[in-house]
């Protein structure tokens, strides 16, 4: 199962956000899955990033990076996401690909599906995943 969260619009997309002063990457994705989904994950693969370009609230184009990461299940649940997201959907991974709304996590989630099937193509089993909210 994967987490994603729906925010408005009904945009369905993978956990993300902006660093805090001093965080790197890898803190920044912990921090924003457990915000944003409400899970405690860690984490098993470095994905890749993905660059966009959006309009802030007041008009102006912002590009954006965001590192992208595997993770595993640790503990949490769905119902303790923040107000930053409308909720979390858990989707199975083979139903993933077609529900995310941007391209550029679609193809960061193909490699997290490379990542978890490893160099001989056999898939590897996920820990335990939550319940959706």
């Amino acid at each position: 199962m994967v987490a994603t969260i729906r925010v408005a619009g009904g945009i369905i997309a993978l956990p993300k956000g902006t660093p805090e002063p001093g965080e790197s990457d890898r803190e920044t994705a912990l921090r924003e899955v457990a915000e944003e989904t409400g899970l405690r994950c860690v984490i098993r693969d470095a994905l890749g990033e993905t660059d966009y370009t959006f309009r802030g609230r007041d008009g102006a184009l912002i590009r954006k990076s965001v590192s992208f990461y595997l993770m595993t299940y640790r503990a949490g649940s769905p119902a303790h996401h923040d107000h930053e997201v409308e909720g979390v959907r858990m989707i199975p991974a083979e139903r993933v690909g077609g529900a995310l709304t941007y391209l550029g996590e679609r193809d960061i989630f193909d490699r997290a599906l490379a990542s978890l099937r490893g160099p001989a193509g056999a898939e590897s089993a996920p820990a335990n995943s939550p319940a959706e909210t």
